[in-house]
């Protein structure tokens, strides 16, 4: 924080007109001169000081105020065991508090917002989508998709985002983009425009590969731009969700199957959508969105070293930007 100094010049500089003589009187005339400046300080014509320090003292007082707020903002204490963590209020898209937030990071099932953005964009929730024999043989987390087995694709779009199936997210990857390949290099493209400077698909589930990565930065701005659309947004704050897949040929039945989200905190504490991730590299990893006092906050938090832990980081990063928010009101 900037400072201005104010200095103030007395009269004490003033030229004296004196005629020099050799009894002296230069001396005298000056300090004559000096004496009628004095009685004119006196008589109120310089400023007084002792009535500018009960101004200057309160302009310290509200500077020191401003300045231990926004020291508080800024100082947030964020201990949490997670390799990297965001929060950021969704209506302005400031970032409140973050860890890492630049540093590369396997996204896991994060990846997934993506896949479902473009399910949504590709696709009316109506649309038939087939299962190959490649998306059937997809693991670990899974619905059991047989080949020839058929989902809506609003049954997908809750296989995705609820129960986190990746044989339906190579399913909608090879529906939408043709095959595989082609639906990542939809996402990457996709990640690009919506500025994920950091991110990189390799695969449309998620699943581990050096190559794929992202940032907590750019996860956030995935899963702000998910919330905006309401079909995904709709999915991600479903607590569960009854998926039917029709028979792959004549004679089966329809198998159908109720799942529960798999974001475990999902109606506590505000936390109203989410999206959570897991993988041995990636470790425990949830995005968020948190509703309080009109407020909304996205929060991400990524590489937790388990459930209870991932609990503890989001309560954490959600409570440190509430603190923040509330120091910004008062600024």
């Amino acid at each position: 924080m900037g400072s201005s100094t104010k200095s103030i010049t007395s009269a004490r500089g003033q030229t004296v007109d004196t005629t020099h003589n050799e009894r002296g009187s230069t001396t005298r005339d000056t300090v004559s001169t000096r004496r009628r400046a004095d009685g004119k300080r006196r008589a109120g014509h310089t400023p007084t000081i002792h009535k500018l320090i009960p101004l200057a003292l309160v302009g310290l007082v509200l500077t020191v105020g401003v300045a231990a707020r926004g020291m508080v903002a800024r100082s947030l204490t964020l201990s949490i065991s997670a390799e990297a963590a965001i929060a950021v209020d969704l209506e302005t898209g400031q970032a409140l508090v973050s860890k890492h937030e630049d540093t590369l990071v396997y996204p896991a099932s994060l990846t997934k917002l993506m896949t479902a953005m473009l399910l949504a964009e590709n696709r009316y929730p109506g649309d038939l989508l087939k299962c190959s024999v490649g998306a059937s043989l997809q693991e670990p987390t899974t619905l059991g998709l047989k080949p020839g087995s058929v989902l809506t694709a609003a049954a997908a779009m809750d296989a995705l985002l609820v129960a986190s199936a990746n044989d339906v997210a190579y399913m909608v990857a090879e529906e939408v983009g043709g095959t595989a390949k082609d639906f990542v290099a939809m996402m990457n493209a996709k990640a690009k425009s919506l500025g994920m400077v950091h991110t990189h698909f390799v695969n449309p589930a998620g699943l581990h590969d050096q190559n794929h990565y992202s940032t907590a930065k750019d996860l956030a701005i995935l899963f702000k731009a998910a919330l905006k659309d309401p079909w995904v947004a709709k999915a991600l704050g479903k607590a569960e969700a009854t998926i039917t897949a029709s028979a792959p040929s004549q004679g089966e039945s329809a198998s159908t199957l109720t799942f529960e989200n798999t974001n475990r905190l999902l109606g506590k504490d505000g936390c109203v959508a989410g999206k959570t991730g897991h993988t041995a590299q990636a470790g425990k990893c949830l995005a968020a969105l948190y509703e309080k006092e009109g407020h909304r906050i996205v929060a991400v938090v990524l590489k937790s070293p388990n459930d209870d832990a991932l609990a503890d980081d989001m309560d954490a990063i959600v409570k440190a930007a509430w603190q923040k928010l509330q120091a910004n009101k008062q600024d």
